[in-house]
């Protein structure tokens, strides 16, 4: 027989709240968004829908307490897939499998519960606790970013993301931006005629390889590592037989803590204007960024999140304090001095694909963990 918490888990997977960001076949997160509203009220929670863009909403629910205030965060949207047509979850050998299981339903449910629970335990002295299931932040990040504009004082924010219930205190932060080549068109049949706007790409690309990323090398976090750059997408040409006017690149640059993404872009300027001045046909404009997600950056030895790590340590020694090698909404609320960490059930490794699975003691677990991280931290037993 299936507990509450795993019913409500079911429930949530089977709601298709796939990111209409990336495609509009996608269903979005309002269905999600008004079960999670409804389960709520139902319960004797207070609950707003906050408005972020068209008929998505943030749902926010709050328990009143002392001055002391937690945030609860985790998202409604999921990836999307063109050949995921069912959103039924299955159980076997212990675990839910479905997509957004653990990315992140398994952490909405487990914070849904902790409110539901500290409200029928009728303990006093609890702190205000604050529950945000945000939209978008599979993409855009438009829901942590409309929360903040109103919900910023926190004493400790929580954001529920797969981190097989290990405490994450830092992520490297993520820019994306484009590079373009702008040459001269042409016949194909005659390319000494044109400038190519793919082959100078190229020689920019091996330019940046060598005198931008060779020296990513020198900087390094304890935790995070060093900076890292993908080229993730290209884009040239109209057809074979014509000579590439344009040529464009976006880049996925993760971000360390201490640096700008100001510095980053002017770098790569830098190096084009030098490199123009050598070849004086060719034109590159690196473009301003498309999105930029702030890196997560606490110090472990706040005093807040050194009780709040004893506390977690202490129920579960497998728990332990690491750097993220993903991006997520808690960099939004790092860069407002919030201590944060990123915390909840689940493996990222099985995110993000059509075999995505939560094992259901994690989301028990990671339910009990963040009530006695709210509950234990503050001396109430």
């Amino acid at each position: 027989m299936l507990k509450d918490i795993d019913k409500l888990l079911y429930n949530l997977v089977s709601i298709d709240s796939t990111n209409p960001d990336y495609s509009k076949h996608a269903a979005g997160e309002e269905e999600i968004g008004n079960y999670i509203y409804d389960y709520f009220i139902k319960n004797n929670i207070d609950c707003i829908k906050q408005n972020v863009i068209g008929k998505r909403n943030n749902i926010i629910a709050m328990f009143e307490g002392n001055e002391e205030r937690i945030l609860l965060c985790s998202h409604l949207d999921t990836v999307y897939f063109n050949k995921n047509k069912i959103i039924s979850p299955t159980i076997k050998e212990g675990k839910m499998y479905g997509l957004g299981s653990a990315d992140a339903k398994a952490s909405l449910a487990a914070m849904i519960q902790v409110l539901i629970e500290i409200k029928k335990s009728n303990k006093r002295n609890i702190p205000t606790i604050y529950f945000a299931a945000v939209i978008s932040e599979e993409s855009l990040h438009l829901g942590i970013k409309k929360l903040v504009e109103k919900y910023n004082k926190f004493d400790l924010a929580i954001i529920g993301e797969p981190t097989k219930l290990n405490i994450g205190i830092a992520h490297k932060g993520c820019l994306r931006f484009k590079i373009k080549t702008i040459g001269k068109s042409g016949h194909g049949s005659e390319p000494e005629k044109g400038i190519n706007s793919i082959i100078f790409m190229a020689k920019f690309i091996e330019k940046f390889n060598k005198g931008i990323i060779d020296k990513y090398k020198e900087k390094k976090h304890v935790l995070l590592g060093k900076p890292t750059i993908n080229i993730g997408k290209i884009e040239g040409g109209n057809a074979f037989n014509v000579i590439p006017q344009e040529c464009v690149i976006e880049i996925d640059r993760r971000v360390i803590p201490n640096e700008k993404p100001s510095e980053i872009l002017d770098d790569f300027r830098n190096l084009a204007s030098i490199f123009m001045r050598k070849n004086k046909s060719i034109d590159i404009k690196v473009e301003k960024p498309i999105d930029y997600v702030p890196y997560l950056d606490t110090e472990k030895e706040q005093s807040i999140i050194k009780e709040t790590y004893k506390v977690i340590q202490e129920l579960n020694n497998k728990s332990q304090i690491l750097g993220l090698p993903y991006s997520t909404d808690a960099g939004y609320l790092s860069s407002l001095k919030i201590p944060t960490i990123v915390f909840g059930p689940g493996d990222i490794e099985v995110c993000h694909s059509l075999d995505e699975n939560v094992e259901l003691s994690q989301v028990e677990i990671a339910k009990v963990l963040y009530i006695n991280s709210i509950i234990r931290r503050n001396g109430i037993v």
